[in-house]
């Protein structure tokens, strides 16, 4: 049977519960005694220290544009790539310590800007594709570059196979938890092998499909 979904970017228990409002914590070595505070790019650094640690996979990119000011109550926003999702990063200094020049921060993935890579798609349900159709899938077009883990718009993708096939994909947002998007994926008429009269959600019996074995 094909699996009942697929989530990505798996994460342990402490991560998960950013999505729910908690917030992380960490410091950082600064220079005090001006609004300088921590750069973007040493800011980066520690953030993806502090989410490797947490969730045992390097985030792919962080981008802290303007840093984060050395003074209590600042506040700084990250765009972070991590197993196919892209997700806001929020920042708040909590605290300064200027004997010990060190700023402290707490941080959290801002609900709702989980975003699923389309580009990454194709690879992630490759296999269930297989065992759906008995097809091999080559090439999976989407017209947007990512899927909003909280859409309720489905999006139709291009697909095309080693066999010479080609058709409709088309791609479900289920929801969004700190750094995961679930997601639900059925085929359209043409994408469908000779002899087949079932999507792969119809023949998960309405459940979801597409999870990939790394």
């Amino acid at each position: 049977m094909v699996d009942p979904g697929r989530r990505i970017a798996a994460l342990l228990g402490t991560v998960l519960l950013l999505a729910g409002g908690t917030a992380c914590s960490g410091h950082v070595d600064v220079s005090v005694g001006g609004p300088a505070g921590i750069s973007g790019p040493s800011l980066e650094d520690d953030l993806a220290d502090l989410v490797t640690e947490l969730s045992e996979v390097t985030p792919e990119s962080m981008d802290c544009p303007d840093g984060l000011d050395a003074e209590i109550g600042a506040t700084t926003t990250c765009e972070m790539v991590h197993d196919d999702v892209r997700s806001t990063v929020a920042v708040e200094a909590t605290g300064l310590r200027e004997d010990e020049e060190t700023l402290e921060f707490v941080w959290k993935v801002e609900p709702g800007s989980q975003r699923l890579l389309t580009d990454r798609v194709g690879d992630i349900i490759a296999d269930d594709f297989a065992e759906a159709t008995g097809l091999t899938l080559t090439e999976l077009t989407c017209p947007e570059p990512e899927l909003a883990g909280t859409s309720t718009v489905e999006m139709s993708c291009d697909a095309v196979t080693a066999e010479g096939r080609s058709g409709p994909v088309v791609l479900s947002a289920k929801g969004a938890e700190g750094l995961q998007v679930d997601f639900s994926w059925r085929l359209g008429d043409q994408t469908r092998p000779s002899g087949s009269s079932a999507s792969c959600g119809e023949a998960a019996g309405g459940q979801r499909c597409g999870d990939r074995n790394d």
